[in-house]
């Protein structure tokens, strides 16, 4: 066991044990004495709870600060399903991009003469660039409304837009690519050539049907 350093405020000590069934555990104990880090040794860690930790993976109880980029698989949201929260759960897929793309949406009703500006948040020009719009007029069938369209793009963190004369109801979506300094510093690779041992290597082999360990090296930038 480690005792407590000076440099460690909160840290009662930390240990190597064994338990009854031969896994192993590291452990950061809190100064009341529940771990708040554990690594099994079938590879599973867990921070920030006493709970066990998960084979081959990591359970984090709480928030996650990352300063750098994350590479994955793939990701969802996991949570209580809303319709039955005690026996089903619920997931929904990340929406991905091979840009660094923010999304921004909202509905708009446009003036008797068809026209309204939307408000974008204050730091919109300053994050985002290379905007995309999309438009789509909501409600009964109004007669001739054949158009809605942007009349003055991005300026000034706001856009206008026109459809046919009227009070019309008008969802719309602007998407933008990011181009702040950390962005601009730090753009992920769309296609990558492996080199080096991780050619000939997947890193996902059971996704192909095949047995082996993945290459564990991330892509250049990632």
């Amino acid at each position: 066991w480690i005792g407590p350093g000076s440099n460690e405020p909160g840290l009662n000590f930390a240990h190597v044990a064994v338990n009854a069934t031969d896994t192993m555990f590291l452990m950061s104990m809190n100064s009341g004495g529940s771990p708040v880090f554990r690594v099994a040794n079938d590879g599973g860690v867990t921070v920030g709870s006493n709970a066990l930790a998960p084979a081959r993976g990591m359970h984090v109880f709480g928030d996650v600060d990352i300063v750098g980029s994350v590479s994955k698989g793939g990701g969802s949201f996991k949570i209580d399903h809303p319709l039955d929260p005690r026996n089903k759960l619920l997931y929904h897929s990340f929406v991905e991009s091979p840009d660094m793309m923010n999304i921004y949406n909202g509905t708009v009703v446009t003036g008797g003469d068809g026209r309204a500006t939307i408000e974008l948040p204050d730091y919109f020009e300053a994050l985002n660039q290379e905007f995309r719009y999309q438009l789509t007029v909501i409600g009964e069938e109004v007669p001739d409304v054949h158009f809605v369209r942007v009349t003055r793009e991005v300026e000034g963190n706001s856009f206008s837009i026109k459809s046919t004369p009227g009070s019309l109801k008008v969802s719309w979506q602007v998407t933008g690519v990011r181009h702040d300094a950390w962005a601009r510093k730090n753009r992920i690779p769309n296609t990558v050539e492996k080199t080096g041992e991780q050619r000939g290597k997947l890193v996902h082999p059971e996704a192909f049907g095949e047995d082996g360990v993945a290459d564990g090296v991330r892509a250049p930038g990632r």
